[in-house]
């Protein structure tokens, strides 16, 4: 059959749904004034979709005269149309449709079992609606695992490993999940003040719990009763550890967090202000500062807060870790002579031990090699010459700041 036997078959059957000729079926979804009634024929609809197959033979439908009448409620009118005319037609673009209408098709896809566009529907998201789905991030999260789309779990995977700081900024940031807030307050390399980051969790949390304050007051803690610092303080109770108070200079500190001191215990309380005037180092790494972002070919955020994260725990062992061709392998292995870890030549480029960058000119000439002298493991499988393209050297500065 041609393309254009196809279009045809597509338009008289859409032509069979707008005519409403035989319908045996009124679907009814969208609730309130927003509610719309759709004429259909049974037999298409159990065709195209398992639901409506399961829905109508399980007599889940009622009747009223010659027709069924069915009820969707969760379903918007306008979105029911797209996947109603899909049904009839077979016809889907979806470069006509913004990005959130798109995301709530997939929903209803799902949920009427029409699987066949699952995928292209999310590498349109992925591929021409990126921004829109950073900046809608906790909507995205949300919609991806309670439907297990892989594509879009996958990419907040990415969002969440290596744009962590886009979280904070987008535009339903209140409504990210509990657990994934906590991961990202853990984390070391946000490039955000950490002031910012307190003032975000203040704004989530409010957003979490009923309180007396007005919408306007809601930062001015004056108007605020007992309840609500202490359902503030419950729902924080797991963050406030996590946030490096000590960053945030006094200042604004005195300004932004001491009028919420009673969400603190008064111990926790007691050694954040101790940090400042009697001038302590606080005794666990989550008081380092968080790193800024990583100018390097080679290694992302991730692997620069693992090693800095060796710092702050103060790891006296050498342990050096190696990229192999797959970015998610790392050979780690630990020096047997700590004296060569790192070595310069005047007529070489730098040598990491074992692996030896040399020749006048590296990246055309092979003549660097990698043979097992100084480490525990190989650090490379072969032994035989190679060029290097390229190569970074990193300063590890203690950015620790006592106030």
């Amino acid at each position: 059959m041609s393309e254009e036997n196809y279009v045809n078959l597509s338009r008289d059957f859409i032509k069979f749904l707008e005519t409403q000729k035989y319908c045996d079926l009124s679907i009814t979804v969208g609730q309130g004034d927003s509610c719309k009634t759709f004429k259909a024929h049974s037999v298409i609809l159990s065709a195209r979709s398992k639901y409506f197959d399961r829905a109508l033979s399980a007599n889940w439908s009622k009747s009223e005269g010659d027709l069924l009448t069915f009820e969707k409620p969760n379903i918007k009118p306008e979105v029911f149309e797209i996947i109603i005319r899909y049904m009839y037609g077979g016809l889907l673009n979806l470069s006509d449709h913004q990005p959130i209408v798109i995301l709530e098709l997939l929903e209803a896809f799902d949920e009427f079992n029409i699987t066949d566009l699952f995928k292209v529907m999310q590498m349109e998201l992925i591929e021409n609606h990126k921004d829109w789905l950073t900046c809608h991030f906790s909507t995205v999260h949300k919609v991806s695992n309670s439907h297990s789309f892989g594509h879009l779990q996958n990419f907040c995977t990415r969002i969440l490993e290596e744009k962590p700081t886009c979280i904070f900024e987008s535009e339903d940031f209140c409504e990210l999940p509990q657990d994934v807030l906590r991961e990202l307050l853990k984390r070391h390399d946000l490039q955000f003040e950490e002031l910012d980051v307190w003032m975000h969790v203040i704004k989530w949390g409010m957003a979490q719990v009923p309180l007396t304050a007005g919408e306007g007051e809601r930062f001015t803690t004056e108007s605020w009763e007992d309840k609500d610092f202490s359902n503030l303080k419950e729902r924080l109770r797991e963050f406030l550890p996590l946030l490096k108070f000590n960053h945030i200079p006094k200042e604004e500190f005195w300004n932004r967090v001491e009028p919420f001191e009673k969400i603190f215990s008064p111990d926790h309380y007691r050694s954040i202000i101790s940090t400042f005037f009697r001038k302590l180092r606080p005794s666990n790494s989550l008081s380092s500062p968080r790193r800024g972002p990583i100018n390097s070919n080679l290694i992302t955020t991730r692997h620069a807060s693992l090693i800095s994260s060796w710092i702050d725990f103060n790891v006296s062992d050498c342990d050096y870790g190696f990229e192999t061709e797959d970015p998610e392998k790392i050979v780690w292995s630990r020096l047997i002579r700590e004296n060569y870890a790192v070595l310069n030549h005047d007529n070489a480029g730098p040598w990491f031990g074992d692996l030896r960058i040399q020749g006048k000119n590296f990246k055309d000439e092979c003549k660097s090699t990698c043979k097992q002298e100084y480490y525990e493991k190989p650090l490379r499988k072969l032994v035989s010459a190679f060029s290097v393209e390229d190569y970074e050297v990193f300063q590890i500065i203690n950015r620790y700041n006592s106030i």
